[in-house]
């Protein structure tokens, strides 16, 4: 709970630093906080894929991922000949239990 309350303490440009996003979803995914680490994912990319944060979506380990997954999905359809995002897309599927998705990704 600190590390959280400790976000929202920062300024707005300091959440707005890409470095920053991607070292606090980071330490989320350490504490094993998966669903606070796709929230705050999701909600740092929400205009489009940020490539330092991307890679992170692969330590999600939920078993619910949808909103990941739709996210991802939509981001193929926009470059659908981007390799990371497939890959991206089958890790998660694969963490999530979703092992159809897993195999067609």
């Amino acid at each position: 709970m600190q590390l959280k309350e400790s976000w929202t303490k920062k300024s707005r440009a300091e959440k707005r630093d890409v470095a920053k996003q991607a070292a606090y979803t980071k330490q989320l995914l350490t504490q094993q906080m998966y669903s606070d680490a796709e929230e705050a994912l999701l909600s740092f990319q929400k205009s489009g894929p940020i490539p330092e944060l991307i890679p992170l979506f692969r330590q999600l380990k939920t078993k619910n991922a949808a909103n990941s997954v739709k996210r991802l999905e939509n981001w193929i359809k926009s470059d659908n000949l981007n390799a990371e995002l497939y890959s991206i897309l089958g890790e998660l599927a694969f963490n999530s239990g979703d092992l159809v998705l897993a195999e067609k990704a």
